[in-house]
């Protein structure tokens, strides 16, 4: 009687020892929304990190950040907006409102 007793509690051990096994594993992407805008520039203002860009239409303003590998680039097609008054296609993150296209 008692070596059944010692096979139960050990068979009991091995069975509340096992550890459970993890489900399949989850994967999150983050992406990034974005926010169109056809306007034409209004008024640009640079500071050390960039330029703050104000549209005719929209309300609000946008960041032109100097980290934006095409910077150069679409600085000149926004102060060509601003000087010609022809719109631009601005595509920017929609949480902060840094450009990142602008066409």
């Amino acid at each position: 009687m008692k070596w059944l007793l010692v096979v139960a509690m050990m068979s009991l051990g091995l069975v509340v020892s096992q550890k459970a096994e993890a489900g399949p594993a989850i994967r999150i992407i983050a992406s990034v929304e974005t926010v169109k805008v056809a306007d034409v520039v209004r008024k640009l203002r640079s500071d050390k990190d960039g330029v703050k860009v104000m549209f005719s239409k929209h309300q609000g303003s946008y960041y032109l950040p100097k980290s934006n590998p095409h910077y150069a680039d679409l600085l000149k097609k926004l102060e060509s907006s601003l000087k010609s008054q022809k719109a631009v296609d601005v595509t920017a993150e929609q949480g902060q409102l840094n450009i990142v296209d602008v066409k």
